[in-house]
């Protein structure tokens, strides 16, 4: 239902199902069942026909996915070589380090 002052859409008021709210021109309406009714069909019927614009077709969503999945399987392959080449060094330098601490633990009980 419109306004008849200024004709924009009136609301229904969230406190008082009675009346009709029009945000334009500050005024209210007391509207009778009949037409409250009306009114809540229509906005039922305006949210059921509700179309989304920011959804992109099917084609542009699959070709979307498949180009961030294959580039979670690059980045995933990626990161698995490069921990495999270095996964030796650190055991390596450690192996190292505790020959270290071995042979000084004896110098020092043998002196």
């Amino acid at each position: 239902m419109n306004c008849p002052t200024c004709g924009q859409e009136l609301t229904p008021s969230k406190k008082d199902p009675n009346y009709l709210l029009c945000y334009n021109c500050k005024k209210k309406y007391k509207v009778s069942d009949k037409v409250r009714r009306q009114a809540e069909e229509e906005e039922a019927q305006k949210a059921s026909e509700q179309k989304y614009s920011n959804i992109p077709p099917e084609r542009v969503r699959q070709k979307t996915e498949r180009d961030a999945r294959r580039g979670y399987d690059d980045m995933v392959n990626a990161g698995g070589e490069e921990d495999e080449s270095l996964s030796n060094a650190p055991i390596i330098i450690l192996g190292i380090a505790i020959a270290v601490v071995v042979v000084l633990i004896i110098v020092v009980l043998l002196m």
